[in-house]
């Protein structure tokens, strides 16, 4: 087993630096470059939008891991199926450049979707530790949950405007995630690891994490 995870944390530190590498001549192909036309961009120069080509090839990397290894999990599954679709979502924006309105719908509607095979997706109640009280939602729970990871995802959208801020955050909060939640699938860590590889690249301009990495990074967490 510890092979096994040896060997994937190679694959993926060796793909991470690969795409990294060839970040010019992938973005040129799929026409994902940010160009700084608006007045808004402060980069200067045409910057490629392949950080969520890092995290989407990790996240299929872990989840071939866990096939192999017989510990996929239909929480995995349903996990994988939302970053997908947040990708894929992130990924159109990032060519054609379609409203944030449509973006979080598609998004919230995706949440529901997965939701409805996992009920622990969704929020059943509040607890306030200075009442010690708790606040069943009940039918505004389904409602109350995709208000929740709207903003969330929304806000690590918006926080991709600085260079390396949107990482740092997710790197600190898969930490936290990691050490609180005991039943996280160790293999997990290689979404770190490939975070920790991307941050000075992202740091220095060389390319950015575009919509399809920040709004799955958002439904990720």
């Amino acid at each position: 087993m510890i092979l096994y995870l040896l060997g994937l944390i190679f694959f993926s530190i060796l793909f991470s630096v690969i795409i990294i590498i060839f970040r010019k001549f992938i973005a040129k192909k799929i026409k994902i470059v940010d160009y700084p036309i608006e007045t808004r961009k402060i980069h200067k120069k045409p910057t490629p939008l392949i950080g969520g080509i890092v995290i989407i090839f990790n996240l299929i990397l872990v989840n071939l891991y866990l096939i192999l290894s017989n510990q996929i999990t239909n929480l995995d599954i349903l996990i994988l199926m939302l970053c997908i679709i947040s990708f894929l979502t992130g990924l159109v924006d990032d060519i054609n450049n379609i409203s944030s309105v449509k973006k979080l719908i598609v998004i919230g509607i995706a949440y529901t979707f997965v939701g409805f095979f996992n009920e622990n997706f969704f929020l059943k109640y509040l607890y306030s530790e200075t009442f010690n009280e708790f606040y069943y939602l009940n039918v505004l729970s389904i409602f109350f949950t995709i208000l929740c990871v709207l903003l969330l995802v929304n806000a690590f959208n918006l926080s991709d405007g600085i260079n390396s801020l949107a990482i740092i955050i997710s790197i600190i909060w898969l930490s936290y995630i990691f050490i609180c939640f005991k039943n996280i699938n160790f293999s997990y860590i290689i979404i770190i690891i490939s975070l920790i590889i991307m941050l000075p690249f992202n740091f220095k301009g060389k390319f950015f994490l575009g919509d399809s990495g920040s709004l799955m990074l958002g439904s990720l967490i």
